[in-house]
């Protein structure tokens, strides 16, 4: 419980103080707004693509293991199955119509990072559904350490994988 309340709020932290701080001045001004907008948008249609499973997985199988009822495994199958299709739409959708995006916000060199961002929507709703059905099973411990990893290690290579291709978009268009 000390390690959960202490460490994933420091590392939380850690994420969006420190590796920002880094990243705006590595990337300037006009390259930490594009990184900025496609760094968001990816949160936004990876929150709607986990489709609140995360707290309905917690809810529902802790009900059903307080009741000892059968079908839990059949639930777990669910929830998964449901976040995968719903998050694969939601990204082929979003491979469709990233140029589209792209220059609604005025950014038609975004094209490519949002094709990226695809890829990774489905990972976070995968990962926002597994932490909901351990959250169900109460286990905490288990939770901390992918939770984590995922903060530490997954977070700024994104970010730099993001970089790197809003950095080469920008060369290319300047060529």
């Amino acid at each position: 419980l000390f390690v959960k309340n202490l460490l994933l709020p420091l590392a939380q932290i850690y994420d969006s103080t420190v590796v920002g701080i880094i990243i705006a001045w590595l990337l300037g001004k006009d390259l930490y707004g594009e990184y900025g907008v496609v760094k968001s948008t990816m949160f936004y249609i990876a929150m709607f693509a986990s489709f609140g499973l995360g707290t309905t997985a917690t809810k529902f199988i802790a009900s059903k293991i307080q009741e000892q009822q059968n079908g839990l495994r059949q639930l777990i199958n669910d929830i998964i199955y449901i976040a995968f299709i719903f998050s694969v739409v939601l990204a082929v959708i979003l491979l469709f119509f990233s140029q589209w995006l792209a220059d609604f916000v005025s950014a038609p060199q975004l094209g490519t990072p949002f094709k990226f961002l695809a890829i990774i929507i489905v990972f976070r709703a995968l990962s926002t559904a597994q932490t909901g059905i351990l959250s169900g099973f109460k286990s905490f411990k288990v939770i901390v350490f992918p939770v984590l990893l995922l903060i530490l290690i997954s977070s700024p290579s994104l970010n730099n994988l993001t970089i790197c291709k809003i950095s080469m978009s920008r060369i290319l268009l300047s060529c």
